[in-house]
């Protein structure tokens, strides 16, 4: 089940009490595609008991007592199977001697049984190698190391290095696949055995890893996502081997100061709010699902928090209608996606003004070569509303779209795919205003346009 981030804060932002969601990754589950050779055999639909006692009575075996001492069960319960096959119309009952033997439609029966013969065959089969079991998965959403490593995906630990072997496939869970319908093979059959396991490639099963905090400098604790659904056995074995230390995650008090609005601005502000109290307020579905925003935002300045930033980066890319500046030191292809590139696409076909402007030093060491490349490409197409502009130091991080403004220390183009996993526990300040905005946005694109190139 694919969710967005969105919709997976909705849903497990508060699983972890007294912690704060701080962060959605994009994880990668080492797995194992494996062709199991398994000894199998069509389900008889009916009963073990039931079979047993259709064959002994197949062998001459007609006393209820006898056949109950030979399987080791009690005689009442032979006596209700008993009862049930000569319901059936499978055997035949004198209850004043307590035997029983085969209609002529039992012997049928007890044929058919006799006849079922085992084969041989082999079954597509995920091995979790996280876990170090049998992975309901579908083969179609796995994916090789190059994808998961382009896109900035962690890597979940494998439980163990050796190879997999007959003893680590479990007949019923093989089974539990068939039954599922995830093989590609007829449902019905009864594995009696795993003999031999051939492997035929290893590669990833993306899933989502959360991080929450209790806003200490400790590693945050883990959730792991499979399949839309919270794993607690991935999360269980994961804090087995180290948890978000093993990962190399860990949490740093916040080292840059909050942007405060000087004594002008402030009064641009009230001024504005007067104005706005004598409106009235249109509110309107916001492209991103599940946000709600106002065609004339309430002038206001307020403190958001570390995870929210990437949802304001979406509504900017999917929600603005006249501009869109970003400043950001680092461009990565772990942002700057498909997904990403089609969002700031359409906000070009609209008509959009879009400002780029990246770069700190004197090289682009710290970006990827890929995702300038996109924007670069991007660019020439829209010569007339996209600047894409390197700055030749910038330590700014800024976003601004239509009347919201917001400055960080939060990576805008970069904030995925980091090595170093390392989360600060910051705050940016978001103002909307039309008119500081829009003071803002002049001070930036002069900016870029002067230093940039």
């Amino acid at each position: 089940m694919f969710l967005t981030d969105l919709e997976i804060r909705q849903r497990f932002g508060a699983k972890r009490p007294g912690l704060e969601l701080i962060a959605i990754e994009d994880a990668a589950i080492p797995v194992t595609v494996i062709g199991a050779q398994v000894l199998a055999q069509e389900e008889k639909g009916m009963p073990l008991l039931d079979e047993f006692v259709l064959r002994s009575a197949a062998q001459g075996m007609t006393k209820t007592n006898d056949v109950a001492s030979l399987l080791g069960v009690d005689a009442l319960m032979l006596d209700a199977t008993v009862a049930g096959q000569y319901t059936a119309g499978n055997l035949d009952y004198d209850p004043s001697t307590a035997t029983f033997r085969l209609t002529p439609r039992g012997e049928v029966a007890a044929r058919d049984l006799t006849l079922a013969t085992p084969v041989e065959q082999e079954i597509p089969v995920i091995f979790d190698r996280a876990i170090w079991r049998v992975g309901d998965y579908r083969e179609h959403d796995l994916i090789n190391k190059r994808d998961a490593e382009t896109s900035g995906m962690i890597f979940l630990p494998a439980l163990n290095t050796r190879r997999v072997t007959t003893v680590d496939v479990r007949s019923r869970d093989v089974e539990d696949l068939l039954d599922a319908g995830r093989t590609g093979r007829a449902k019905g059959l009864q594995i009696l055995e795993v003999t031999r396991v051939r492997v035929s490639k290893y590669q990833y099963l993306p899933v989502k890893l959360l991080a929450f905090s209790n806003g200490s400098e400790d590693a945050p604790e883990l959730m792991v996502l499979v399949d839309g659904d919270d794993s607690a056995m991935h999360e269980n074995h994961l804090e087995s081997l180290g948890g978000a230390k093993k990962l190399g995650m860990r949490i740093e008090r916040a080292t840059a100061t909050l942007q405060t609005l000087d004594v002008p601005e402030v009064a641009e502000l009230e001024a504005e709010v007067r104005e706005f109290s004598a409106t009235s307020i249109q509110v309107v579905e916001s492209e991103v699902p599940g946000l709600l925003v106002s065609e004339n935002q309430v002038p206001s300045v307020t403190q958001i928090g570390m995870f929210d930033h990437r949802f304001h980066l979406k509504e900017a890319l999917t929600s603005a209608r006249e501009r869109i500046l970003i400043i950001a030191p680092w461009v990565k292809s772990a942002v700057v996606n498909t997904e990403f590139m089609a969002d700031l696409e359409r906000r070009l076909r609209a008509g959009v003004t879009v400002h780029i402007g990246h770069g700190i030093g004197d090289s682009d060491e710290g970006s990827h070569e890929a995702a300038l490349r996109r924007l670069m490409n991007l660019q020439r197409r829209f010569p007339e509303n996209f600047k894409f502009l390197r700055l030749p130091n910038t330590h700014a991080k800024i976003l601004i779209y239509d009347n919201t403004y917001i400055t960080t220390s939060f990576n805008w183009l970069s904030f995925r795919g980091d090595p170093d996993r390392t989360y600060r526990m910051e705050e940016g300040t978001l103002v909307r205003s039309p008119r500081l905005a829009t003071k803002t946005y002049n001070k930036y694109v002069e900016e870029l346009e002067r230093h940039g190139r």
